[in-house]
């Protein structure tokens, strides 16, 4: 038995479907079948529709974002600056570190490397900086 793949349906077929529907000369049934749905379906479209009006099968398709959906999608956006912010910092002080590294011939351990860097007063931004990997930060922040 194999399944059937779940269809979606845009918002402007659903709403016609409803519009359909609400003609006295024919049947759900008909309805449902002239387009290929099951008259479930059909149902559960008409019960939202109703319920909704023109706020129905919005979705994400509609572009309608609440101040919460707004908010979530913009902590989200600095979540993803911050995470890349924090891999090119750290890639920065990995390559200074194997710099230090060869630069004692290999035999440094992490205390010698350690007293390097704050010997050096070595600021991992700065070096990104340098590397312009980094991108300036927002307004009102410390580093």
């Amino acid at each position: 038995m194999t399944k059937s793949k779940r269809r979606n349906y845009d918002p402007e077929f659903k709403r016609n479907a409803v519009l359909l529907s609400e003609d006295p000369s024919r049947t759900h049934t008909e309805v449902a079948d002239s387009l290929g749905i099951s008259p479930n379906i059909l149902y559960r479209w008409r019960r939202e529709y109703s319920r909704n009006g023109g706020n129905a099968f919005a979705g994400q398709e509609n572009g309608i974002l609440t101040d919460e959906k707004l908010r979530i999608k913009e902590l989200e956006k600095k979540l993803r600056d911050a995470e890349t912010e924090r891999d090119i910092l750290k890639k920065a002080l990995c390559q200074r570190i194997q710099e230090l590294y060869s630069e004692h011939g290999q035999m440094a351990g992490s205390p010698m490397i350690t007293a390097d860097l704050q010997d050096e007063e070595t600021n991992v931004t700065e070096i990104a900086d340098e590397e312009g990997k980094r991108s300036p930060p927002p307004s009102g922040s410390r580093l």
